[in-house]
C-alpha cells in the first residue's frame, strides 16, 4: 500500500491539473477580448505599411472586434484581412493565453522600383507587384526605359514571376527584367548595381555604384556565364587600368567582353 500511495498521489495531481487547464481555457474562451497586439516582422527592409495603420484597418473592418468573446473571434478571416493588402506577404493571428488577438504580418520584400510614364511601383522577390507607399519608400534596384506594353499588363494581381515562366509572358520585356533583378538579388555579389535601363533596342543597360561605366547586358540569357566574364574583368582588368577606364562593359555578345572608351 505504501508503494502505490506516491503513484496514486501523482494521479491525483496530474488530474488536478489537467482540469484546471480545461476550466482556464473554457473561462479564457468565454472572455472578452483584452487586447489587439499587431508585429510586424520587416526583415531587413524599409517600412511600408506600420503596426498602427494595420491595427486600424482591422478595426475599421471590424468594428466589435475589442468587444468579442474570445471563441467568437474568427481568426482565419483576420489573417485574410491583412494578407490582402498589398504590403504583406503572409499573415499568423490567434488569440494569446491572456485573451489578446496577436497579429503577426511578414511584409513583402521590394527588389525593384520600376518608373515608366511618370507611374512608379515596386516589385517584390516573389514576382508581386507592390504599389507605392504614403508610409515609407523602399531604397531597392531602380528600373527604367523604354519599355512595350507595360500599361497593358499592370494591375494590384499581376506576378511578374508567373509572367516570366509564362510562353505568352514572355513577350513582355518586364518579364526579361524581373529575370535579371531576380538573379542579382540571389547573388549578394551583384549587389553592386543599383540601376537598370532598358533601351528602345531591348537591351538591358546595368549601371554599377562605383565607376563611370554602364554595362551592356544585352537580354537575359546565359546570365551566369556573362556575369562570370564580368566578375573576371572586375577582378583582373580593372583593378590595374582603373575604374574609369571604360565607358561601357558590352556583354551582349556570346563568350565576348568588349570594353569600349
Amino acid at each position: 500500500m505504501r508503494h502505490k500511495r506516491p503513484i496514486v498521489r501523482k494521479i491525483i495531481i496530474t488530474v488536478t491539473i489537467m482540469v484546471l487547464v480545461v476550466a482556464a481555457n473554457i473561462i479564457r474562451r468565454n472572455s472578452t477580448v483584452r487586447g489587439l497586439e499587431v508585429t510586424v516582422n520587416y526583415g531587413q527592409n524599409d517600412t511600408l505599411i506600420t503596426a498602427q495603420t494595420i491595427e486600424r484597418l482591422l478595426i475599421e473592418e471590424n468594428p466589435a472586434l475589442l468587444s468579442k468573446i474570445v471563441k467568437d473571434v474568427d481568426t482565419k478571416s483576420i489573417q485574410a484581412q491583412v494578407q490582402a493588402l498589398p504590403y504583406i506577404e503572409r499573415c499568423q493571428a490567434y488569440v494569446s493565453i491572456l485573451g489578446n488577438i496577436v497579429v503577426k504580418p511578414l511584409q513583402r520584400t521590394p527588389m525593384m522600383h520600376v518608373y515608366y510614364n511618370n507611374k512608379e511601383f515596386y516589385v517584390d522577390r516573389l514576382g508581386q507587384y507592390v504599389p507605392l507607399s504614403k508610409e515609407g519608400r523602399a531604397h531597392v534596384m531602380v528600373v527604367n526605359g523604354k519599355f512595350k506594353q507595360l500599361d497593358t499588363i499592370i494591375k494590384p494581381t499581376t506576378n511578374f514571376a508567373e509572367m516570366a515562366a509564362d510562353t505568352l509572358g514572355e513577350r513582355y520585356d518586364i518579364s526579361h527584367i524581373w529575370q535579371v533583378a531576380h538573379y542579382m538579388d540571389e547573388n549578394e555579389y551583384l549587389c553592386m548595381f543599383d540601376q537598370i535601363y532598358l533601351t528602345q533596342d531591348g537591351d538591358m543597360m546595368l549601371t554599377p555604384k562605383l565607376g563611370s561605366h554602364v554595362v551592356n547586358l544585352g537580354n537575359c540569357e546565359e546570365l551566369e556565364t556573362k556575369f562570370d566574364h564580368l566578375m573576371a574583368l572586375y577582378q583582373q582588368a580593372l583593378p590595374r587600368v582603373g575604374w574609369d577606364r571604360y565607358r561601357l562593359v558590352n556583354l551582349k555578345y556570346k563568350d565576348q567582353v568588349v570594353c569600349e572608351r
